[in-house]
């Protein structure tokens, strides 16, 4: 009977550092369930280096929301409490979690922690969108950014000296801001923004890029001197090409690669025109994606 049995328990005798790897691949909730299997069992994930949490958190469907925030929280905050050991990827993935003013708790905990590369923050879009504490901007070791339904506001001064990879999904931002905080991320490699129509506004100011759209063209670009890959769609593309468009860059995107652009309107001119800017302007490119609006296709046929 032992024999069989340790037969059968081939997974505690592997090595520490693969059953590690196998807790991360499973949902964070089963992977500390496993503390429960025995003793050998009891540590074994609480020095997960990457936390996710996601909508498996919510087994049960429910229609309140302040049930659901209660939920999520809760778990984060065991888990966290009971984590050992460097955190280097968080990804909170929540599609049904309102903002809340406990997600400010979470990012300070991370930001004390000091070890966090990976941030990736996606909530529901409710009344209102998650605004940022300052304490994000104390993850001075992050190399990705990936952020959703959120408001970003510069309070303080900080620098991404390690970040390549940066995505804006439904982030509402000032053009002034935008250009500050690609400033201070002076190796970025790839770069995503993305943006609804229906994201709060921030005071008077347009998103993205506003104001004098050719300086702030240029700008931005000058600031992308190692970007590899870039996706926009159509609304930072509109904020770009209502101005005039120069028929070339001052510096080439001689790095990027890839090019990916949703919800154009050929049909315009001016984004037309954008969209050549940016092929000239990168001589190694080697990948084109391009999306174009179904209404546009509607009104040619």
């Amino acid at each position: 009977m032992e024999p069989e049995r340790l037969l059968m328990d081939r997974i505690s005798n592997l090595p520490s550092s693969l059953v590690q790897t196998i807790l991360t691949l499973i949902p964070i909730r089963d992977a500390f369930r496993t503390s429960i299997l025995s003793r050998n069992w009891r540590h074994r994930c609480v020095n997960l280096p990457k936390l996710e949490f996601d909508d498996k958190l919510l087994e049960k469907s429910t229609n309140s929301q302040l049930s659901i925030k209660c939920k999520v929280v809760h778990a984060i905050y065991t888990v966290l409490l009971l984590h050992r050991g460097p955190v280097l990827e968080f990804s909170l993935c929540v599609s049904q979690l309102p903002s809340c003013c406990e997600i400010d708790q979470i990012i300070l905990h991370l930001a004390n922690n000091t070890t966090v590369e990976k941030f990736n923050l996606v909530i529901g879009l409710g009344h209102s969108a998650y605004k940022l504490p300052s304490s994000f901007f104390s993850l001075k070791r992050l190399t990705h950014i990936n952020l959703k339904n959120c408001v970003v506001q510069l309070q303080t001064s900080f620098r991404f000296g390690r970040l390549t990879s940066l995505c804006f999904n439904n982030v509402s931002i000032t053009n002034k801001m935008l250009i500050c905080f690609i400033s201070c991320c002076p190796i970025l490699k790839s770069l995503t923004l993305v943006r609804s129509d229906n994201v709060p506004v921030i005071g008077e100011e347009k998103h993205f890029v506003g104001g004098d759209q050719y300086s702030a063209l240029v700008q931005l670009f000058q600031l992308l001197p190692l970007i590899e890959h870039l996706e926009m769609n159509c609304c930072p593309v509109k904020c770009f090409a209502s101005g005039v468009i120069p028929q070339s860059l001052p510096n080439k995107l001689v790095h990027l690669r890839a090019l990916v652009l949703h919800g154009l309107s050929f049909g315009k001119e001016d984004e037309l025109r954008f969209v050549l800017l940016l092929v000239t302007s990168s001589p190694n490119l080697k990948k084109i994606k391009m999306e174009v609006k179904l209404q546009y296709w509607m009104n040619i046929f």
